[in-house]
């Protein structure tokens, strides 16, 4: 395996498993309107935000952002696997905690600024 494949191994991981360094998670309500921010660290968790949020209501139409730096030297934390890496993310931590999600990227990758938005539509998971 060469460098650059392990590199690109090394980028998914960390995905997966977190959120891009530095990251921001920008919270909007169903009228795009800024409700809440919140640092994306190891600790943070999309479903206990959207939980706080949604006040009871299901199903909950929200949208959520991540801002994170994208590196000029790395053109992979701007590419398509990077993003699709980053909505699985979202869409796992959501499922994970009984969630049913349904999720729409409202951004395009010719976006240079490193923010990406999904708009989501969140329900009970009644399969139990």
């Amino acid at each position: 395996m060469g460098y650059d494949a392990i590199q690109r191994k090394l980028v998914d991981v960390e995905i997966f498993h977190g959120w891009p360094s530095g990251a921001i998670a920008l919270f909007y309500d169903a009228s795009g309107v800024l409700i809440k921010t919140k640092q994306a660290d190891e600790f943070f968790d999309i479903s206990d935000e959207i939980d706080a949020m949604r006040l009871g209501r299901f199903p909950w139409r929200a949208s959520i952002g991540i801002l994170y730096e994208v590196s000029s030297s790395d053109p992979r934390t701007h590419d398509d696997h990077y993003v699709n890496m980053i909505a699985s993310n979202i869409s796992y931590d959501l499922t994970f905690d009984g969630f049913e999600v349904t999720m729409k990227r409202n951004t395009k990758l010719e976006t240079k600024l490193g923010l990406f938005v999904w708009d989501l539509s969140i329900n009970i998971n009644n399969s139990d």
